[in-house]
Formats: C-alpha cells, sequence, structure tokens
C-alpha cells in the first residue's frame, strides 16, 4: 500500500510548515519503544520485506557540515506506518522522539532516491549512491546503543578534561600568586630510574628556591643530586642516556636508600606548608618517592610544568624537558641527570611567569 495524504496531491511537499524528516534508522529502531512481550509478534512489521511493502518515498541528504549522507523519510509516511502498526497489532506506539526530527532546510543536498514497495528495490538503489545501510532493527538497535556508548564515553572524557583544565588554571594561578607574593618555598624533585628496572631508583634530584629570598629574576635555585649507594653499578644509557656523574651544581651526594629517604623527609618537614612541589610530568617522581616509602605532606601543594604549558598549547600535547628549556632559551647541560632535571625544572617553572631566566 502507498501511502498518500488524505486529500490527496503530492506525495512530499516540502513547502508544508508542519512536514518534517525522520532518519528511515529511526523508524526502524522505534520498535525497540514496543513492550518487550509484544515486541516479538509486531517486530515483523519493521523488518526489511514488511517494512518497506509500506511503501516509503526516501530522500538522502547530509545534515552537518561533515556528517556523512543519511536516509530520510517524511513524517506523514512515518505517522501512517506507526498507525498501521498500531492498528494491526492492536497496540499503543509512543510517537518518535523529537531528537528523531530533522527540519527539512537542515538537509544539505537533498534529493529524492526512491519511491518503493520493494526492500530490494530500496537496497539496489542505496547501494548505487554507495550508502551501506542494514534494515534489520536488531542491528541498527545495536549501532544506535554502540554510539550512544561513544557519547556517553567523550561526554565524560571532555568533563574529565575539562576538570583536569581547571585544575591546571588553579596550578597557574597558585603560581602566580605564589611568586608575587614571595611568601613560598618551589621545591624541585626530578627520580632517576634503571631502565631495565624501574623498581630501582638510582638518582634523587632536588632544587630549591626560596623565593621569601626575592630572587626570582635570576632563579637559582640550590641544587642537590643523591645517588643511591645501593644501585650506583646499575648504568642507563640503552634507552635513556646515563649523566649519573654529570651533575652541574654542586656535588653528587651517595647515600643509601634508607638515608635518602630521611633527606627527603628533612626537606619537606623544613619548609612545612611554605613547600610547594615542583616537578615536570612529576605523577611518576610521586609515585617513585612512595615506592622509597616517602609520602609529600598532605598540605603540600603539587606544580607540574607540563600540564601549565599544556594549558596554552592543549592538554593532548607532550613536550619534555628538554624541549621547553630550547623553547624558553634556557642553557642546559647533561639532562638525564635528575639533580640538573630538578634544577631546571625551576628554571622552566620561573621562565614561564616571573620573566627570562638562566640566560647569557
Amino acid at each position: 500500500m502507498i501511502m498518500e495524504k488524505r486529500q490527496g496531491g503530492s506525495l512530499i511537499d516540502l513547502s508544508d510548515n508542519d512536514m518534517y524528516f525522520v532518519r528511515l534508522s529511526s523508524v526502524q529502531r522505534h520498535a525497540r519503544l514496543i513492550p518487550a512481550e509484544l515486541r516479538d509478534p509486531m517486530l515483523k512489521y519493521f523488518k526489511a520485506k514488511m517494512f518497506f511493502s509500506f511503501g516509503w518515498d526516501v530522500f538522502v541528504g547530509r545534515v552537518g557540515s561533515t556528517a556523512k549522507p543519511d536516509l530520510f523519510v517524511a513524517n506523514n509516511q512515518v505517522d501512517y506506518f506507526l498507525s498501521e502498526v498500531e492498528r494491526r497489532g492492536g497496540i499503543k506506539i509512543d510517537p518518535i522522539e523529537d531528537e528523531g526530527k530533522v527540519d527539512p532546510k537542515m538537509v544539505r543536498g537533498l534529493k529524492h532516491l526512491v519511491k518503493t514497495t520493494d526492500s530490494a528495490q530500496f537496497h539496489e538503489k542505496a547501494s548505487k549512491e554507495g550508502l551501506k545501510y542494514d534494515s534489520s532493527p536488531r542491528v541498527l538497535w545495536n549501532q544506535e546503543q554502540r554510539q550512544r556508548k561513544k557519547e556517553i564515553e567523550a561526554a565524560k572524557k571532555a568533563e574529565k578534561r575539562e576538570v583536569a583544565r581547571e585544575r591546571a588554571l588553579e596550578m597557574e594561578r597558585l603560581v602566580r600568586q605564589s611568586i608575587d607574593d614571595k611568601k613560598m618555598v618551589f621545591v624541585s624533585v626530578d627520580i632517576e630510574v634503571y631502565e631495565l628496572n624501574h623498581n630501582c631508583v638510582t638518582e634523587i634530584g632536588v632544587a630549591v628556591l626560596d623565593l621569601r629570598q626575592g630572587n626570582t629574576k635570576d632563579a637559582k635555585p640550590v641544587g642537590r643530586h643523591l645517588r643511591v649507594k645501593e644501585y650506583m653499578h646499575l648504568k642507563n644509557g640503552k634507552f635513556v642516556d646515563d649523566a649519573s656523574e654529570k651533575f652541574e651544581f654542586g656535588t653528587s651526594e651517595i647515600l643509601t636508600l634508607k638515608q635518602c629517604a630521611k633527606e627527603m623527609k628533612k626537606i619537606f618537614d623544613e619548609y612545612g606548608d611554605l613547600a610547594m612541589f615542583v616537578g615536570h610530568d612529576g605523577a611518576n617522581d610521586v609515585r617513585y618517592l612512595r615506592q622509597l616509602g616517602i609520602e609529600l605532606p598532605e598540605e603540600m601543594a603539587t606544580v607540574d610544568t607540563l600540564t601549565l604549558w599544556q594549558i596554552h598549547h592543549g592538554e593532548d600535547e607532550q613536550s619534555s624537558l628538554g624541549r621547553l628549556l630550547m623553547e624558553y632559551d634556557i642553557k642546559s647541560w647533561n639532562l638525564h641527570n635528575a639533580g640538573n632535571d630538578a634544577y631546571y625544572t625551576v628554571q622552566v617553572l620561573m621562565a614561564m611567569y616571573a620573566g627570562d631566566v638562566g640566560k647569557e
């Protein structure tokens, strides 16, 4: 049976203000709203052969500038189809939801694809247009569920990124305020581990910049380089350069693991709530400190130069410490020495927010 308007005339009148399109897939997916106990016997009306036997004028077009071509049918045909299913099945089906409706004016490149009562003819026409369409309601449901899952995951990721950005902006505000007030102490930490076994911490670098001394312009922190006695025989060089013997800002100290933990705790305790932990991609450094039994004080704020850099370059962008040193024109030697990296991390932080530092 071909659907027609009650009063005859054109089957599709695009000038009709009450006319709207519905995606063909939305009509077939609509079977999911049939009560579960009635769905199986009613599902036949939504399957390809019987579905297309009702007669459809199918249009093709795009909604959105980057959207793929989609298939549409007019609302009067949808209303007729649903009313017939209700009549034959003796059930009530909810109307198509608003999000399934499309204003014809929003469809780009709109054209009539086929007027048909035959599913084979429809698929042949769709195939010639390069359109792949599986008219099985269950397949369409699965596609819809996958799409909804993607949308939910995308929304969660967007929310997570927004939370991360808010935290980063708060971090930036805290750094600016600390530099302006000159009341905080930046404690920069970098950890080096054996490249073939990350459970072996080989070096701890610490650089302390006491802003209370007013040295924000030249950014000359006090640097220390602790080498772990138990693992001095382990040398990197296969994947990461070994610079364990090339500390540029003093004399390396050789300590046991227990002594290293004790020294780090002493540093954190010395400055108390005035201390602010600084790292570059510092989550790993915090994890390695915990591995040594060293916990950051709960009241200690943390600052990450990578996170701060990403605020202005994109949260998905990655940058090594070496790249930031070049970007801010800071002279550096022997990276991957923990003491040097901790020192340079403070200089990068100050270059970001206190003007040019470390230049010659």
